[in-house]
């Protein structure tokens, strides 16, 4: 392994990391919002705006950590798996993120104080498009992967 493989890859994975928590810290927002329209409230598109953006101040640090925290070993262990399977490397990415999101939202529920962490994990519909954020992040790190990168 050279400094430069080692070097882009860990900035690809950075890139990943935030492409999968903006990407997901969006869908939460989104989520929440809809929530609350269909309780009835109006929600103007300036301030679904101003929302978002608030959220991706205030919940997107935390998010960043979740997403960065779930990655490593999810990455890492697509990376070994594509050894033995490089033909598959874009589905093994893209499933070790959105799959590695879901098992970090089951650990934070199971030790948060509260029912979810992340309201918009309730339903399976949310699950699947905060896991989604995690799959752009997983395409993103493989589609400037090469055989001898390192995760």
């Amino acid at each position: 392994m050279n400094t430069r493989n080692f070097l882009s890859s860990t900035v690809r994975f950075v890139q990943a990391v935030l492409i999968a928590a903006v990407a997901g810290c969006i869908a939460q927002t989104q989520i929440n919002l809809a929530a609350l329209i269909n309780l009835g409230a109006k929600i103007p598109p300036a301030l679904r705006l101003d929302v978002t953006i608030q959220d991706l101040l205030g919940f997107g640090p935390v998010y960043v950590a979740m997403v960065f925290t779930a990655f490593i070993p999810a990455l890492l262990f697509a990376h070994f798996l594509t050894r033995h399977w490089p033909r598959l490397r874009y589905l093994i990415f893209i499933s070790a993120g959105a799959l590695s999101l879901l098992i970090t939202f089951k650990l934070v529920d199971a030790v948060a104080p509260m029912p979810t962490l992340i309201a918009a994990t309730r339903g399976i519909v949310g699950t699947l498009l905060m896991m989604s954020g995690g799959a752009l992040g997983g395409w993103f790190f493989t589609r400037g992967y090469r055989r001898g990168d390192v995760c």
